[in-house]
């Protein structure tokens, strides 16, 4: 198990340490309230209960983790940059490391999309789980119910209900030939 950042660093191949000590400086520069942690086996940064990135070694590569939003809305960036990217990171070799420029933008936009409030401002008044309550409350004053009194969408085709009670839906019709 690993304990901290200098320890996941001190276990990355060599050609990546120095990779991985820039990108956790970045990382540190443009998150200052965030707190280092280890989650999912990899180094993060998490201000409250949200990590908001994380950073990767792998044989040959480095990763970065951020919310999707993130990745979405820097697509271009990213391309230009000549990386490769997927819905939730993007990675970059030794040869090729990611500009500081787009690292501060990737991670700003991350924290912007989990709605986490910079420091000094009332991060309780945004805080994901007010906002998730919020919502549950709404949808349940809006269920539908379906025939069975279910929630709608959630009743079965009609051609299980009847195969539940026994009853085939489906016909097969037999040739017989007269003797």
């Amino acid at each position: 198990m690993i304990a901290d950042h200098d320890a996941y660093i001190a276990e990355a191949p060599k050609d990546l340490r120095p990779l991985l000590d820039r990108l956790r400086a970045q990382l540190a520069r443009a998150l200052p309230d965030a707190e280092e942690v280890i989650a999912y086996n990899m180094p993060g940064f998490r201000i409250g209960q949200s990590i908001v990135a994380g950073y990767a070694a792998f044989s040959k590569q480095c990763g970065l983790y951020l919310a999707p939003a993130a990745i979405k809305s820097h697509a271009g960036d990213i391309a230009a940059a000549g990386l490769k990217f997927t819905k939730t990171g993007v990675t970059f070799l030794p040869s090729q490391p990611i500009p500081e420029g787009l690292v501060r933008k990737l991670a700003l936009a991350s924290r912007k999309d989990q709605n986490l409030m910079t420091a000094g401002r009332n991060a309780s008044a945004s805080s994901p789980k007010a906002k998730r309550t919020k919502k549950k409350s709404a949808a349940k004053k809006s269920v539908k119910r379906g025939r069975r009194g279910d929630k709608k969408g959630m009743t079965p085709p009609r051609g299980f209900e009847r195969r539940r009670r026994g009853v085939s839906h489906r016909c097969v019709v037999v040739n017989v030939k007269p003797a």
